[in-house]
């Protein structure tokens, strides 16, 4: 329960001036990293294109952890897989990836007595990578079953930067992310029936964060005279979102506020930067306090504020303010939020 209220009362956030641009150096995977996520309820991905605000700061968390190793040093690969230089270990599969300053290929991978070997491997991603881009890759392999069965897989995979805008977490809100949306179909004849598969996944990738702080999977499967099999799933990256690990085996955030708000940078010089989301129209009065809780000015007061995201600034030079400590008192309809800030 401390953890989540952590979790609740953690407020940060990401800007960048610009777009963010995928690349190898910052976004490649990197030998001797341990990415952790956590498992939420899913969540559908929202709307393509820029500008967009995915709010999820109502998400659910299913209290179940994912931990993804890449080992500094590559382990032999099996089966003929030799082409690559940087190995992922996920649950019981072991991938194994070729990375350098253009593209980010899956060689194949292993799990239990199977291996996936592709003779044309897949594009997973080239570099560098901005909204806009879009590439579609065919793939061919062979799935070997015990060391001796081996069957022919095919397919395709399409990559698209389909989205820019702001992606809302609990007591986060983070700018400037770019959504890379993945579509694999892949096609394979077995002795006794035809398997095919589908998996679309979403990953939210925000600025100065090396992997994506969240995600999304939709995947089918329809095997040959059977009903077709799905699975949903939904996942945030505590350590890149610089969200606090929530445990436990179910924690859920069960009341979202008709608002939330970020200040930033705090401490700051000469300009302080303020950002809301009202999730109704309401009403909005922001107010300078000093030390004391004294009002010394009304920043802003909206009778009637729309819905949705909104910014604002405290200019400490036009305002002539000294150094030292005053709140910022956001009143949003009738309830108060209270942020303390520091003046360098």
């Amino acid at each position: 329960m401390k953890r989540l209220i952590f979790l609740l009362s953690l407020i940060s956030l990401s800007t960048l001036s610009a777009q963010t641009i995928l690349t190898y150096h910052h976004n490649g995977l990197r030998p001797g990293d341990t990415i952790t996520t956590q498992e939420i309820e899913y969540v559908e991905p929202g709307s393509a294109g820029e500008n967009q605000v995915w709010d999820f700061s109502g998400l659910k968390f299913t209290g179940k952890i994912n931990t993804s190793c890449l080992p500094e040093n590559p382990l032999q690969g099996r089966q003929g897989t030799t082409d690559y230089n940087v190995v992922m270990k996920e649950d019981d599969r072991v991938y194994y990836f070729s990375l350098d300053d253009n593209a980010y290929i899956e060689q194949g991978f292993t799990t239990g007595n199977t291996s996936i070997i592709y003779s044309d491997p897949i594009i997973r991603l080239k570099f560098p990578f901005a909204y806009g881009q879009t590439f579609t890759d065919k793939y061919l392999g062979d799935a070997v079953y015990c060391s001796n069965s081996i069957i022919p897989v095919a397919g395709d995979y399409t990559v698209t930067a389909d989205a820019t805008g702001t992606l809302i977490l609990p007591g986060m809100i983070i700018r400037d992310v770019l959504r890379v949306k993945t579509e694999k179909n892949a096609f394979q004849v077995n002795p006794c029936n035809i398997t095919e598969s589908k998996v679309i996944r979403y990953m939210w990738y925000a600025p100065g964060a090396r992997y994506p702080v969240m995600g999304t999977s939709y995947t089918e499967h329809k095997i040959t005279s059977r009903e077709p099999q799905v699975i949903k799933a939904s996942f945030i990256n505590p350590q890149d979102a610089g969200l606090q690990l929530v445990t436990g085996d179910h924690v859920y955030l069960n009341h979202v506020a008709d608002y939330s708000v970020v200040t930033y940078p705090n401490p700051f010089q000469e300009k302080l930067d303020y950002v809301y989301l009202l999730r109704k129209p309401m009403k909005v009065t922001v107010e300078l306090l000093d030390v004391s809780g004294k009002e010394l000015f009304v920043i802003e007061s909206k009778t009637g504020q729309a819905e949705g995201l909104h910014f604002g600034e405290l200019d400490a030079y036009r305002q002539n303010l000294s150094m030292g400590v005053y709140y910022l008192r956001f009143t949003f309809g009738g309830e108060t939020h209270v942020s303390k800030v520091v003046k360098m």
